[in-house]
Formats: structure tokens, C-alpha cells, sequence
């Protein structure tokens, strides 16, 4: 990944992977594909293809994380990705919040963007 160099302690993100909070990131990452978790009968989505390549998607970038993301709660996440070290992250109100307050350190260095995995006005991200 062109943003990750362990070595230099540079990470593509601080995703949240831990167990309490990796369902944040796999829905997240559903609904980008344009498929919610259960159908209008409320049948799962779970093994559609779609899902099964959100899992995959996940699966694939973990190597690109940055250490601890396996047992970060949600503000050991924030603290990871203020150091500034991460390329990217996910994030609601609360996460906002910290890295834009006055004292963040990366508070002039970020942009919000939609996941990767989805269209807007017709166009692919």
C-alpha cells in the first residue's frame, strides 16, 4: 500500500478491528455497496457477494493497520490516529470531534470522505 512503511512507522490506518467494534467497518462498508445487512423480509444479506467481498476487502488490508487495532476500544482508536502516523480511519460524531478540537494535533490535516465501495450521483469510489 503507497501510504504504509512499518519500518518508518507509517501505517495505511488504525481501522477499527477489534471484536466489539469491527461490525462498524464490515456495515459500513455493506451499505457502500449499496446492501443492507437484511433484505426487506428480513432475510441476511450475509452470504451475498457483496458481503462475502466486504469481508475479503477487510481481510486483505489488515496487514496495512497499524499495531493495536486488534484491541483498540473506541478511544484508544482516536488517540492511535491523532499521532498523525495513519493514513486513514472511520469515524461518527465522537471521532470527529476529538480530531478537529483545538488541541488535536492533526486537526488542520484532515479530510472526511465517503468509503471506498459505493456511488454517489452515479460515480464510483
Amino acid at each position: 500500500m503507497y501510504f504504509h512503511d512499518a519500518k518508518k512507522g507509517r501505517y495505511g490506518g488504525d481501522l477499527f478491528r477489534s471484536k466489539d467494534y469491527l461490525h462498524w467497518e464490515f456495515l459500513s462498508r455493506l451499505y457502500g455497496k449499496g446492501l443492507p445487512p437484511f433484505d426487506r423480509d428480513l432475510n441476511p444479506n450475509i452470504a451475498s457477494e457483496e458481503a462475502i467481498a466486504v469481508a475479503s476487502q477487510m481481510r486483505d488490508t489488515i496487514s496495512y493497520l497499524s499495531p493495536g487495532v486488534l484491541e483498540h476500544g473506541l478511544f484508544d482508536n482516536f488517540k492511535a490516529f491523532a499521532k498523525g502516523n495513519s493514513y486513514c480511519n472511520l469515524g461518527w460524531g465522537g471521532t470527529q470531534k476529538h480530531l478537529i478540537a483545538a488541541n488535536s494535533p492533526i486537526k488542520d490535516d484532515l479530510i472526511f470522505l465517503p468509503l471506498p465501495g459505493g456511488a454517489v450521483n452515479g460515480v464510483s469510489f
